[in-house]
């Protein structure tokens, strides 16, 4: 008579735990999937949106969207009065903010409203506009504007919803007279936009650490995004910085000279001739300061690259 020998105790835990490794690589393979997806559409999103300034700039001179200039300061008339003048004025500086320059896109049909944020957003505080509202396009009167005047964005605030993920350059100074168009000497190398990057573009330190900005590609310890240049070709960056054509470092983040040409990117809630003000994303708290997304054990791929 044959006897049939069951399975030893050791043999079924070894069994389960190979199951459980082998299920634990599956979900951190998929998730590395969804997430390298998620940063191609990402990638496309940016070069949309470049496309739409070039598009722009085809019936403006070269010049890439400048709100200030496209709402320009009233004209003194005769008899002391002013009014606005479609294309004549001195620019209006102080509305060369982010959200002026995408509300003005969105108004001009250069891009969609869903276009301006990443499928990569980790923050609730930044979301698609629920409505823009294209009858508030009213270019002469006291209360002229270009553009939506709802449409905002401002993540460090927390008391309201900002509708763009992207940071893009400070419109002042030098950079915006010899850069901000298709006329640049340096379009390979001359940043348009970026995800919002860590304050000051840090690399270390609590204001690093802690930023939401580093959970945008999955990473625990370093900032990356598509950044966008002026040529139209998207480049992954894992530093906040880029090389010149010198090969010298210019960190994106910084504005140390905001009336300067050097790149300069953020989100900027208030702007003049030759300076600005960035906005940055609140602090997460220490204990939850972790990437979102695991990659893959011992997975080596190569980030996606965009169409």
């Amino acid at each position: 008579m044959i006897k049939r020998r069951g399975l030893a105790q050791v043999e079924v835990l070894v069994c389960g735990f190979a199951v459980l490794l082998l299920a634990s690589l599956g979900v951190a393979v998929v998730q590395s999937s969804a997430q390298q997806a998620l940063e191609t559409r990402d990638a496309q999103h940016q070069r949309q949106i470049g496309k739409a300034m070039m598009a722009y700039a085809e019936v403006e001179k070269g010049r890439f969207p400048v709100p200030g200039m496209a709402l320009r300061l009233p004209v003194e008339m005769p008899g002391g009065t002013s009014q606005r003048i479609l294309g004549r004025g001195k620019p209006d500086w102080s509305l060369n903010t982010t959200a002026n320059l995408y509300a003005m896109m969105v108004m001009q049909q250069l891009v969609s409203p869903e276009l301006l944020v990443s499928p990569l957003e980790v923050s609730h505080l930044v979301k698609v506009i629920e409505e823009y509202d294209f009858g508030a396009y009213s270019p002469f009167g006291e209360n002229a504007t270009m553009w939506d005047p709802a449409f905002q964005v401002d993540p460090g605030n927390v008391t309201v919803t900002s509708n763009a993920s992207y940071a893009t350059e400070a419109l002042c100074g030098a950079r915006l007279i010899k850069h901000w168009n298709t006329k640049s000497k340096r379009p390979s190398s001359w940043p348009l936009l970026s995800l919002r990057g860590p304050r000051d573009g840090v690399t270390s330190g609590p204001e690093f650490v802690q930023s939401p900005t580093l959970r945008f590609m999955g990473s625990p310890d370093q900032w990356s995004s598509w950044v966008l240049f002026a040529d139209l070709h998207v480049e992954r960056r894992d530093t906040p910085d880029i090389a010149n054509a010198r090969g010298e470092r210019e960190d994106l983040f910084s504005g140390a000279d905001p009336a300067g040409e050097q790149p300069w990117m953020g989100v900027f809630i208030a702007a003049s001739q030759n300076d600005a003000t960035p906005t940055w994303d609140p602090l997460l708290p220490e204990t939850v300061a972790k990437p979102t997304v695991p990659a893959a054990a011992g997975s080596k791929a190569s980030p996606p690259q965009p169409e």
